[in-house]
């Protein structure tokens, strides 16, 4: 116990010289960078980005959103449906179903959902981000499809037989019909 206490003792002779010595008088030149108040600087993984929402909490949020789409693997696309009512998604309905399920609120068209969150290039990506598309099938309706994305370059989403499934987004489809991506946080 005695040892405790000398060691305590010796701290705060130690903490009270240190702070003498920081606290020169104004005007001496001893000291005088230590009054300069400290800028903080955000590290690159504690930097807020588009969204105002600091870097971890964007990647735990756009890991729940590939999380919870991921459960509805194999799941049937039909156009229009809703998977409350019918067991099926299509695009929309399926990134809609997917951030509902996380807090956040989408509207029902691809299109509609295209106006929501904060634009991003597409060398910025990250996971959980709303990837939308123009069709050959449909070139001048402007956004008819919309997805997730996964990482590693690939797209959670739904569209025609297999329903809800991955792919990369080099498919030339996808490719073609990039138009923009937003990320959308709550």
């Amino acid at each position: 116990m005695r040892t405790i206490w000398k060691g305590l003792a010796l701290m705060a002779a130690g903490g009270l010289v240190w702070g003498l010595v920081g606290c020169m008088r104004p005007g001496s030149q001893q000291g005088q960078e230590n009054r300069q108040p400290r800028q903080m600087v955000n590290q690159p993984d504690q930097a807020d980005d588009r969204t105002g929402v600091p870097a971890p909490q964007q990647n735990a949020f756009g890991e729940r959103i590939v999380e919870t789409g991921r459960r509805y693997l194999g799941t049937p696309y039909q156009f229009g449906a809703e998977y409350e009512e019918s067991g099926k998604f299509d695009c929309s309905s399926f990134t809609q179903y997917v951030f509902a399920k996380n807090g956040v609120d989408l509207p029902r068209r691809a299109e509609p959902q295209a106006q929501i969150g904060v634009e991003v290039p597409k060398n910025e990506l990250k996971k959980g981000d709303l990837l939308f598309f123009k069709l050959r099938s449909k070139p001048n309706r402007g956004i008819e499809h919309v997805g997730i994305y996964a990482g590693d370059g690939k797209i959670l989403h739904t569209y025609g037989p297999g329903g809800v499934r991955f792919d990369d987004l080099s498919e030339r489809w996808l490719e073609w019909g990039y138009v923009k991506a937003t990320r959308v946080r709550p």
